[in-house]
């Protein structure tokens, strides 16, 4: 079984079945919060405008196989990717802190639109049906919160 699951992280490592698993990053990435540390301000709002440019390596942990119907593989992607993001922060450096009345006499807001690379674990299962096709299951693990700094790539 080890020979088997270095042979399907060979084959997973060199485009088999490519599109599903991009889909898998599609998915895991949609639920993932994403936030961003600004060091002239601070951060109202983020929203994910997309990700993309994924480049991975596969990890098989696991091949097992079940009553010789089906095969279930646990793998790990270690993922780089490319992801921008839109966000609004409170620009402290162009506000006015007013000391006594312990608040902004006024506030400039910001909003712009940043890209960064970054590297994420994630993690899933799929089932070999005896015919070697993949099926990707549907729960996907990855870590839920991310920060990233703007100088990890740059701004738009």
């Amino acid at each position: 079984q080890d020979k088997q699951a270095a042979e399907l992280q060979e084959k997973l490592n060199n485009g088999y079945a490519r599109e599903l698993i991009e889909t898998t990053i599609e998915k895991g990435m949609s639920s993932a919060a994403f936030t961003v540390d600004e060091p002239d301000g601070y951060v109202e709002d983020t929203s994910n405008m997309g990700t993309g440019d994924y480049l991975y390596d596969a990890f098989v942990i696991s091949l097992q196989e079940m009553e010789d119907v089906s095969k279930f593989a646990r793998i790990y992607l270690d993922v780089n990717f490319g992801i921008m993001l839109e966000y609004e922060y409170l620009n402290t450096m162009e506000s006015y802190w007013d000391r006594e009345d312990n608040a902004f006499l006024w506030a400039v807001m910001t909003e712009k639109v940043a890209r960064f690379k970054a590297n994420t674990v994630i993690g899933f299962t799929i089932t070999i049906d005896k015919d070697g096709n993949p099926e990707f299951n549907d729960y996907v693990e990855m870590p839920s919160d991310k920060v990233y700094t703007k100088d990890l790539f740059h701004d738009n």
